[in-house]
């Protein structure tokens, strides 16, 4: 009986985020089991780079380490990034709050969490291996 209401309450949950949202990043009603689906918009500069996105669609189910394997081969075409192998993704919020996800963590249901707590934010793909040399603060101008 939990697993139901669970389900009920990840409906509305995901009824509440669609309503917010256009339709090309909406999500998927839940199945049986709970798992969603939806399209997500990463972030990426390499150093002296333009920035870069890439959308991708993206399962609940998903790892934050299935997910850079993804967007490695997205973003391949136009960074090389093979070259370089340790990524991480980081959400970043307006008020320069920052995060790195965890390997094991589910960037879709971190998203989903953001409008439940009234937030908004974007997901970073960083290189491990650079250094660091501006805050997250630049990226508040996609804000």
């Amino acid at each position: 009986m939990s697993n139901q209401i669970n389900l009920q309450q990840l409906k509305r949950l995901i009824a509440q985020w669609n309503e917010n949202r256009i339709e090309l990043f909406s999500l998927s009603e839940p199945n049986e089991h709970g798992e969603f689906h939806g399209v997500m918009r990463f972030y990426f500069q390499e150093p002296g780079e333009k920035v870069s996105t890439k959308c991708i669609r993206v399962s609940s189910s998903a790892t934050t380490n299935n997910v850079i394997d993804a967007l490695i081969e997205k973003f391949h075409p136009d960074m090389k990034m093979l070259s370089i192998p340790n990524y991480s993704i980081w959400e970043v919020h307006e008020n320069g709050e920052e995060r790195k996800l965890l390997a094991d963590e589910r960037p879709l249901i971190v998203q989903l969490t953001w409008h439940k707590d009234d937030r908004e934010g974007r997901f970073l793909l960083r290189n491990d291996d650079e250094k660091r040399l501006s805050s997250s603060v630049s990226w508040l101008a996609y804000f």
